[in-house]
């Protein structure tokens, strides 16, 4: 955890905030003159790094994971303005970064998002169990969409908000057994809402 407060976003170094991710390599540049200030909570739990942030400024990135990784996440608030190579970011917005080459993207002041970090082969596990058609596998038309109002994108917008509770709660005060996320169920009903999503389109 850095830079909490009470819910105060305070300030902070683009070198902390770059070395959040810890295993991704992430270059940070500030897009005005105010200072980064942020609120950003971790939890390392089994092979899983998960992570909730809220920025007070507007800054752009370059996001590299390493080898045999992925990143799953859910934006909770931004500004239209916001992009992920080009492609427009809104508010309710889920995402899917794979490990072949850079993901560079920007995001306006008051952006908060939470994110997820599995293996890869994670993934494709449960997205084979849950597709198990021989030629399906996570793959571009499953990275970037819209939650709408479908049974499968309610709960998963369910799933990520009680996540970035969880991982927003200091550790003292709840109980150990409240602490852990349900990485699993997070990240099968991302994929539920993932192909219920590719079964409308």
């Amino acid at each position: 955890m850095l830079d909490r407060d009470d819910g105060i976003l305070l300030p902070c170094d683009l070198v902390s905030l770059s070395g959040t991710l810890r295993v991704c390599n992430m270059e940070m540049v500030l897009l005005n003159a105010d200072g980064p200030r942020a609120i950003v909570d971790t939890i390392a739990q089994d092979d899983a790094f998960l992570c909730t942030a809220e920025s007070a400024f507007s800054f752009r990135a370059r996001l590299s994971l390493p080898a045999n990784w992925c990143l799953l996440g859910y934006i909770h608030h931004t500004d239209d303005s916001s992009w992920c190579h080009g492609l427009s970011l809104a508010t309710d917005t889920t995402f899917t970064l794979f490990p072949e080459g850079n993901s560079e993207f920007m995001f306006t002041a008051g952006s908060r998002l939470t994110l997820l970090m599995l293996p890869l082969q994670r993934l494709r596990e449960k997205f084979s169990e849950m597709d198990p058609r021989p030629s399906a596998a996570p793959s571009r038309p499953h990275a970037l969409f819209r939650l709408a109002e479908s049974s499968a994108a309610q709960k998963l917008r369910t799933a990520y908000e009680t996540t970035c509770r969880q991982i927003a709660t200091p550790v003292a005060d709840v109980p150990a057994s409240r602490t852990r996320v349900d990485v699993e169920a997070l990240l099968e009903a991302h994929i539920a809402a993932s192909l219920a999503v590719t079964a409308d389109s």
